[in-house]
């Protein structure tokens, strides 16, 4: 399989990127790699609907599940980014 690195943020690289995950998760699914899973189709497809797939991801309460949502609201909703960033930070620090 060639993943062309390349291209940078090219759409087909990251459909590839996410085919990738989903073999994983079919191997052995672990809450970690769903995680990083959700980010891909926020470059393959949207990040309203990586949204939607990484809120129904229940890590309870990591820290990293929140900011990914952070990430993904930046430039979406901004407010909602803020508060998830803030979720995340005070989770790392405990």
């Amino acid at each position: 399989m060639h993943c062309p690195t390349h291209n940078g943020d090219a759409k087909e690289k990251w459909e590839q990127i996410l085919r990738l995950w989903n073999k994983l998760l079919q191997v052995e699914h672990r809450p970690v790699a769903a995680l990083n899973r959700s980010y891909a189709p926020s470059k393959a497809n949207s990040k309203p609907g990586a949204i939607i797939q990484a809120e129904k991801l229940s890590l309870e309460a990591e820290h990293l599940d929140y900011w990914l949502l952070s990430n993904l609201y930046v430039d979406i909703d901004d407010q909602k980014a803020a508060m998830n960033l803030k979720t995340a930070l005070a989770l790392a620090k405990q």
